[in-house]
C-alpha cells in the first residue's frame, strides 16, 4: 500500500547519487519552534509555487515542501551550524507526524 510505496520512496532517493550545483542551490535554516524552514537564499523557478511569505521572516516552508526541494539537490538546509541530509530531514518530517501516505502524493502533484 501507501507506506510500501513510501518506503520505496524513500530508498529510492537515499540510495541516489547527488550531485548539487553550487551556483544553483539554494539555502533554508530548519526554525525548530516554528517547524518551518526559512529560505535564505532562494535560486531557480521552483520557488515561485512554494512556501509561504511571512512578514519579517520572508519565505517559508514546511518540512514537505523542505523534503522536497532537498531530494532535488535544490536546497540546503541548516540546523544551527549542521547541515541536514535528506534522512534528518524524512526524520523531522515523521516526528511531525507527516506519513508517506501524505508525503508521496504531495511528490507526485509538484
Amino acid at each position: 500500500g501507501k507506506e510500501k510505496r513510501g518506503a520505496n520512496h524513500a530508498r529510492s532517493v537515499l540510495d541516489r547519487k547527488r550531485t548539487a550545483q553550487g551556483s544553483g542551490l539554494s539555502w533554508a535554516e530548519w526554525i525548530p519552534e516554528c517547524k518551518q524552514a526559512v529560505i535564505r537564499i532562494q535560486r531557480g523557478k521552483l520557488w515561485q509555487n512554494m512556501g509561504v511569505f511571512i512578514q519579517g521572516k520572508g519565505l517559508c516552508c514546511d518540512i514537505e515542501e523542505t523534503c522536497y526541494m532537498a531530494e532535488r539537490c535544490n536546497l540546503l538546509v541548516t540546523l544551527g551550524k549542521k547541515v541536514l541530509s535528506v534522512r534528518d530531514l524524512y526524520t523531522l518530517m515523521e516526528m511531525e507526524n507527516i506519513h508517506w501516505g501524505i508525503y508521496c502524493p504531495f511528490v507526485h502533484m509538484k
